[in-house]
């Protein structure tokens, strides 16, 4: 909505001067309550050693890039692929976003809590199989939304978006049951980074370069068939990885 009265450059003048006002609140809300304890603290290379030694740690990292590239992928594209190929005005294309990766996103996120600690009764592999299950269960979204010109097909895409949040609080609660109280926050750490800069940060250019690749011979079609092949190799990639994860976490946590 902003982009038709300030343009896209001001639009995101806009967004980005809200993300500046809310660092004072962020600071003032969120505290720093320093531990006392005497017990030292171990380096990362410590950690990372530890950790490295555990397959199921080396599975999460493979499983949080693959997350990162297909979900970033599809935060950053969608709304260009609504444009071209579905007709979707520019307003149209936000509400789709908002209301999938915001509104459903955020609600699926909050039930994510409940739906872990049901599954971790069954041990810590429990949350793993839910997350492996609902990764098939978005392939076939994707798939759907993706490759077909139904006129529900973007109904499928918008499930899709909304449920992949629930992938990201497995991976963060995964990775505190190989971690020892002291340098779980490092561990997460240790998952985090390479998911960013691989996935979050490779997924949309290694598609945007795919799309500029195919539309030549595809035209407007481009874009889709890129994103149907980043996104569902992501997707259907990480399927065995987390069979892997299953495999091991039960010896590796701690």
């Amino acid at each position: 909505y902003a982009e038709k009265f300030l343009g896209w450059r001001g639009a995101f003048y806009l967004v980005t001067a809200l993300y500046v006002l809310m660092l004072p609140v962020v600071v003032f809300m969120v505290r720093d309550n320093r531990r006392t304890g005497t017990v030292a603290r171990p380096s990362l290379s410590i950690v990372f050693k530890k950790l490295v030694r555990k397959p199921t740690f080396t599975a999460l990292v493979l499983i949080a890039c693959l997350y990162g590239f297909a979900v970033n992928t599809m935060a950053n594209w969608t709304s260009a692929f609504l444009i071209r190929s579905r007709g979707f005005s520019q307003a149209g294309a936000a509400n789709f976003m908002a209301l999938s990766m915001g509104l459903f996103g955020g609600l699926v996120t909050l039930a994510s809590g409940k739906v872990l600690l049901v599954a971790r009764a069954r041990g810590p592999s429990g949350p793993l199989r839910v997350a492996r299950n609902t990764t098939i269960g978005i392939f076939a979204l994707y798939l759907l939304g993706l490759s077909t010109s139904l006129t529900i097909a973007p109904t499928f895409l918008w499930i899709g978006l909304g449920i992949a949040g629930f992938i990201n609080a497995v991976i963060m609660a995964a990775i505190q049951e190989l971690a020892e109280p002291l340098y779980r926050a490092t561990a997460a750490a240790l998952v985090v980074l390479p998911d960013c800069l691989l996935g979050n940060g490779g997924g949309p250019f290694v598609a945007g370069l795919l799309s500029d690749a195919l539309t030549p011979s595809f035209g407007s079609n481009g874009l889709r068939i890129s994103l149907l092949i980043t996104t569902g190799a992501a997707w259907a990639l990480a399927i065995p990885v987390y069979g892997y994860a299953i495999k091991w976490i039960d010896r590796d946590a701690v």
